[in-house]
């Protein structure tokens, strides 16, 4: 299962290999007319308002595949959404292997869609369980609190990171993206980004929108489990704390109010 034709490589037991983007793949994307799955792929049953982009294969439901329709109208345009998806592939590792940030096994294919027109597909491995927003206080208890405030110190870390070194910031992250669940053949949850369309960059506008949304993520998920996480509130407080006077000035928000204040 999750094989794909031969002018694309994606074998289930290599999930991780990087050779999607060579230059091969982006010069076939003329002459294969194919779709790059053996095998049809159908709306996934999880997400039925997305199943024109969500989809997973039929013979096997542990992969999810999204589908991007649109990779640009010239070649420039074709070549620059690929180096994109690189930049993207290589930041998310990074926030993996630095940040623990926990990432199911994910890979970006370049192939043709139903119809053939060019397209790029996500493939990532599935995790069974919840978003973080759909949790509710029932649902508590000591092991999920201690790992969802590790999560929100983490991406703070890495904010204070990139912050300093006005380096690229991947930001567009919200409580929605992430999964309490587990993958197949797991034991124990654990939470994971499953949503990896890579959007970032350096503009001081980008590390505002990584607050605003560390915000409304933080406050968010203590109005759902009905509790304040004092340790990702402590961690922000000092992130904060980092920035210029206009810096703050620029980004000041309800929800950043609210952790301030307490």
């Amino acid at each position: 299962a999750g094989r794909v034709g031969k002018r694309y490589i994606f074998p289930w037991r290599n999930f991780m290999d990087r050779k999607n983007f060579e230059q091969k793949n982006y010069d076939s994307l003329g002459d294969n007319p194919e779709l790059p799955f053996l095998g049809n792929l159908k709306g996934a049953d999880f997400a039925p308002e997305k199943g024109f982009k969500i989809k997973t294969l039929e013979n096997n439901h542990d992969i999810v595949i999204r589908v991007s329709t649109y990779i640009g109208e010239s070649e420039k345009e074709k070549k620059h959404r690929i180096e994109h998806y690189k930049k993207g592939e290589k930041y998310f590792a990074e926030l993996q292997e630095k940040y623990n940030i926990r990432i199911p096994k994910t890979q970006f294919v370049i192939g043709k869609d139903e119809h053939g027109y060019p397209a790029l597909y996500t493939i990532i491995e599935r995790v069974h369980g919840k978003n973080l927003d759909e949790r509710t206080s029932g649902e508590n208890d000591d092991v999920y609190i201690e790992e969802l405030e590790e999560l929100y110190i983490n991406l703070l870390r890495y904010f204070e990171d990139k912050h300093s070194t006005n380096e690229d910031i991947l930001n567009d992250f919200d409580n929605v993206q992430f999964v309490y669940g587990k993958r197949k053949n797991e034991t124990e949850n654990h939470i994971y980004l499953v949503d990896v369309d890579p959007t970032y960059g350096s503009h001081s506008s980008e590390y505002a929108y990584f607050l605003f949304q560390m915000a409304k993520m933080i406050t968010e998920a203590e109005k759902s489990l009905g509790e304040k996480l004092l340790d990702a509130r402590a961690k922000f407080k000092e992130v904060f704390e980092l920035l210029s006077a206009e810096e703050k000035k620029n980004i000041n928000n309800g929800r950043i109010n609210a952790l301030l204040s307490d």
